[in-house]
């Protein structure tokens, strides 16, 4: 990684997975990072902890990707590092049905929160460097 922009990041969805992942290389790499999760808040003790052990602060959140105030959660951990020099959006949910099988209500929640997200933090997070 380059040294272009401040060792400040913030990982949504960093309660397992890929955003646990994510959230543990950029500790490794010297970044603090601000996690948000959902619902899983032994996954995001977790994930503090293993960004504490590599020696970085972090900064916790809950977050619901698909809330129209998304970009806030984003605004608060910014303001929390210090500002912000990487945003990762990972936070997502998903189905386990076909599609033609699936409800209205279950398809507007995977779309809020897996695009409406993203698109509700990233101006926030880059409007607030």
């Amino acid at each position: 990684m380059t040294n272009k922009f401040p060792r400040l990041a913030i990982v949504t969805g960093s309660d397992s997975g890929i955003g646990r992942a994510t959230a543990e290389l950029l500790a490794t790499e010297g970044f603090d990072v601000g996690l948000t999760f959902h619902t899983d808040e032994e996954g995001i003790r977790e994930t503090a902890e293993e960004v504490a052990r590599r020696g970085q602060r972090s900064f916790v959140e809950a977050f619901d990707a698909s809330a129209a105030d998304a970009g806030s959660v984003v605004d608060r951990l910014t303001g929390q590092l210090g500002g912000l020099g990487v945003l990762v959006n990972v936070a997502g949910t998903g189905h386990s049905n076909r599609v033609v099988d699936l409800p209205l209500e279950k398809w507007r929640e995977v779309i809020a929160t897996d695009l409406d997200g993203p698109f509700l933090c990233a101006p926030n997070g880059l409007r607030a460097t």
